[in-house]
Protein backbone atom coordinates (compact mmCIF):
# COMPACT_ATOMS: atom_id res chain seq x y z
CA UNK A 1 0.00 0.00 0.00
CA UNK A 2 2.68 2.47 0.85
CA UNK A 3 4.26 1.90 -2.28
CA UNK A 4 1.63 2.82 -3.73
CA UNK A 5 0.39 5.69 -2.35
CA UNK A 6 3.96 7.38 -2.06
CA UNK A 7 4.65 7.83 -5.79
CA UNK A 8 1.31 9.74 -6.08
CA UNK A 9 1.53 12.01 -2.80
CA UNK A 10 5.11 11.93 -2.07
CA UNK A 11 6.18 15.84 -3.22
CA UNK A 12 2.72 17.15 -2.58
CA UNK A 13 3.65 15.85 1.53
CA UNK A 14 7.40 17.02 1.26
CA UNK A 15 5.86 20.93 -0.22
CA UNK A 16 3.55 20.78 3.05
CA UNK A 17 5.65 19.95 5.36
CA UNK A 18 8.28 22.29 3.81
CA UNK A 19 5.98 25.25 4.09
CA UNK A 20 4.98 23.92 8.12
CA UNK A 21 9.25 24.47 8.74
CA UNK A 22 9.26 27.42 6.72
CA UNK A 23 6.67 29.39 8.67
CA UNK A 24 8.53 27.85 12.24
CA UNK A 25 11.73 29.22 10.70
CA UNK A 26 9.97 32.55 10.14
CA UNK A 27 8.82 32.40 13.69
CA UNK A 28 12.06 31.81 15.24
CA UNK A 29 13.71 34.50 13.28
CA UNK A 30 11.10 37.21 14.47
CA UNK A 31 11.08 36.14 18.07
CA UNK A 32 14.99 36.37 17.94
CA UNK A 33 14.93 39.91 16.85
CA UNK A 34 12.54 41.05 18.56
CA UNK A 35 13.68 39.51 22.14
CA UNK A 36 17.56 39.96 21.37
CA UNK A 37 17.84 42.14 18.59
CA UNK A 38 21.00 42.94 17.70
CA UNK A 39 23.12 40.98 20.44
CA UNK A 40 22.96 38.10 18.33
CA UNK A 41 23.81 36.51 15.01
CA UNK A 42 22.77 34.15 12.35
CA UNK A 43 22.20 33.10 9.04
CA UNK A 44 18.75 31.93 8.21
CA UNK A 45 19.55 28.45 6.79
CA UNK A 46 18.89 27.57 2.76
CA UNK A 47 16.78 24.16 4.07
CA UNK A 48 16.76 21.95 7.31
CA UNK A 49 15.38 22.39 11.00
CA UNK A 50 18.02 23.68 13.05
CA UNK A 51 19.35 27.74 13.04
CA UNK A 52 22.62 28.23 14.73
CA UNK A 53 22.73 31.25 17.05
CA UNK A 54 26.19 33.23 18.10
CA UNK A 55 25.97 34.82 20.75
CA UNK A 56 27.93 37.72 22.75
CA UNK A 57 31.39 37.10 24.36
CA UNK A 58 30.77 35.99 27.69
CA UNK A 59 28.10 34.08 27.38
CA UNK A 60 29.00 30.41 28.54
CA UNK A 61 26.46 28.41 26.21
CA UNK A 62 27.02 25.43 27.71
CA UNK A 63 25.76 27.10 31.33
CA UNK A 64 22.97 28.89 29.16
CA UNK A 65 21.76 25.42 27.90
CA UNK A 66 21.93 23.93 31.25
CA UNK A 67 19.71 26.59 33.15
CA UNK A 68 17.47 26.94 30.49
CA UNK A 69 16.75 23.55 30.47
CA UNK A 70 16.15 23.16 33.81
CA UNK A 71 13.34 25.51 32.92
CA UNK A 72 11.77 24.03 30.49
CA UNK A 73 13.97 25.68 26.42
CA UNK A 74 16.14 23.50 25.07
CA UNK A 75 19.06 24.70 23.20
CA UNK A 76 21.93 22.87 21.87
CA UNK A 77 25.41 24.44 22.82
CA UNK A 78 28.13 24.87 20.03
CA UNK A 79 30.63 22.62 21.08
CA UNK A 80 28.54 19.50 21.58
CA UNK A 81 27.78 19.76 17.63
CA UNK A 82 31.27 21.98 16.76
CA UNK A 83 34.64 21.55 16.33
CA UNK A 84 35.15 25.36 15.80
CA UNK A 85 37.53 27.50 17.87
CA UNK A 86 34.49 29.67 18.68
CA UNK A 87 32.13 26.79 19.14
CA UNK A 88 30.98 28.30 22.90
CA UNK A 89 29.71 31.49 21.31
CA UNK A 90 27.02 29.01 19.53
CA UNK A 91 23.85 27.49 20.32
CA UNK A 92 21.67 25.31 17.85
CA UNK A 93 17.86 25.79 18.42
CA UNK A 94 16.01 23.41 16.63
CA UNK A 95 12.44 24.30 15.11
CA UNK A 96 10.75 21.36 13.82
CA UNK A 97 8.89 20.07 16.79
CA UNK A 98 7.27 23.04 18.67
CA UNK A 99 4.53 24.77 17.58
CA UNK A 100 5.26 28.53 16.63
CA UNK A 101 3.46 29.87 20.25
CA UNK A 102 5.83 27.59 21.74
CA UNK A 103 8.83 28.75 19.33
CA UNK A 104 7.86 32.37 20.13
CA UNK A 105 7.61 31.63 24.33
CA UNK A 106 10.54 29.47 24.62
CA UNK A 107 12.73 32.65 22.69
CA UNK A 108 11.16 35.21 24.95
CA UNK A 109 11.85 33.21 27.98
CA UNK A 110 15.63 31.92 26.66
CA UNK A 111 16.17 35.89 26.20
CA UNK A 112 15.08 36.55 29.72
CA UNK A 113 17.45 33.44 31.26
CA UNK A 114 20.40 35.21 29.34
CA UNK A 115 19.70 38.53 30.72
CA UNK A 116 19.42 37.12 34.18
CA UNK A 117 22.39 35.15 33.80
CA UNK A 118 24.85 37.22 31.16
CA UNK A 119 23.56 40.74 31.03
CA UNK A 120 22.57 39.97 27.62
CA UNK A 121 20.49 41.33 25.61
CA UNK A 122 20.25 44.90 26.94
CA UNK A 123 17.13 45.55 25.21
CA UNK A 124 14.66 43.27 24.26
CA UNK A 125 11.17 44.39 22.70
CA UNK A 126 12.37 47.59 22.65
CA UNK A 127 12.72 47.87 26.37
CA UNK A 128 15.78 48.28 28.24
CA UNK A 129 15.85 45.51 31.03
Amino acid sequence: MLAEYCPAHFDAHVARCNAVLKGKLDALIEALDENFGTTIDYARPPGGIFLWVKLPQGVTTARLAAVAGAEGVAVNPGPEWSLGADADSWIRICFANPAIETIRAGIAKLAAICHAEFGVPEISGNVKR
